[in-house]
């Protein structure tokens, strides 16, 4: 926007018919390059004018496109701004004064428009980021849990496989375990149904470490 406002503000000079010897470069060709493709001229749509002054500053003349009704107004402003040699600016209006042959002459432009759309782009910029984020969101909510439905039925199925495994192998464990015991109480313990003991201990016990 800087450059667009200064592009502006040297065609505004150039074409009013003042000749001045400048001491700036020019950065604004009208070739299409890549460090000026973005710069646009503004004052198109903005309000401006140029006041030349004579050497002892007094106002010699004004000039440009901008409200008549504002031109007192206009006037008043411009002579407040003590502008030297160069660009400056005073709240949204930006100037570029030159020294000439017959005085100084100083080219005004109202960038308020300007600074509105970009205040507008700005907005809406955000609004859709927003909303932008937020359909993103959703999407992915909904998609991720199509995407996760079958991970999630083999973990359930996985889970009642090992629930059913581990209950079909416990259960002829503890019959095996009651069978063995109660031959102990009848008939004594010996070394068999001792054996039988341990080794039903020690399949429950990879079943627990399997489950």
């Amino acid at each position: 926007s800087r450059r667009a406002i200064r592009s502006s503000l040297n065609s505004i000079i150039n074409e009013s018919g003042y000749e001045y010897k400048t001491s700036f470069p020019d950065f604004y060709e009208n070739d299409r390059t890549i460090n000026n493709i973005f710069v646009s001229n503004i004052r198109d749509s903005s309000d401006y004018w140029v006041v030349s002054y004579s050497f002892d500053n007094n106002m010699l003349s004004i000039n440009g496109e901008y409200p008549k009704s504002q031109e007192q107004s206009l006037i008043s402003f411009s002579n407040e701004i003590e502008a030297e040699e160069g660009f400056g600016r005073a709240g949204r209006i930006f100037y570029k004064c030159v020294n000439t042959p017959k005085g100084r002459v100083v080219a005004f432009i109202d960038t308020t428009s300007e600074a509105n759309a970009l205040i507008r782009l700005l907005y809406i910029t955000v609004i859709v980021s927003v909303a932008g984020l937020a359909v993103t969101y959703i999407l992915v909510v909904h998609f991720s849990h199509l995407a996760v439905a079958s991970e999630v039925e083999n973990a359930e199925k996985q889970k009642d496989f090992i629930t059913n495994a581990s209950h079909e192998l416990k259960t002829p464990l503890a019959v095996i375990r009651a069978n063995t015991e109660m031959s102990q109480l009848i008939n004594g313990e010996d070394e068999w149904n001792t054996s039988t003991l341990k080794q039903v201990d020690h399949m429950n016990g990879l079943i627990k470490t399997l489950v």
